[in-house]
């Protein structure tokens, strides 16, 4: 099941859980942390960490990459926004 949760001065960012474990939506968290590379990012991560789940997106099945919390420092390290630890703040 994805939830979206909304900050009204960061954005939206879509979660899941998996085995009780909080996930973040790849894609959502480098566009709020401003990282414009997503595959480099991913390759930086650990990825025991990463899951892949299926999403509707407008009618049609897409598979996309969420990281769990073990990762979130990963992408944080690789923000060149200074706001980047109060806005994942926001949303753990």
């Amino acid at each position: 099941m994805i939830k979206v949760f909304h900050d009204s001065k960061y954005g939206s960012i879509r979660t899941s859980c998996f085995n009780d474990e909080a996930a973040l939506c790849l894609k959502d968290l480098c566009h709020l942390l401003h990282i414009k590379n997503i595959p480099e990012c991913r390759g930086k991560l650990d990825e025991k960490y990463v899951r892949q789940i299926e999403v509707d997106e407008k009618g049609s099945k897409k598979k996309v990459l969420f990281i769990l919390e073990e990762n979130l420092s990963g992408c944080l390290f690789q923000s060149p926004n200074p706001e980047a630890e109060q806005l994942c703040d926001c949303f753990i």
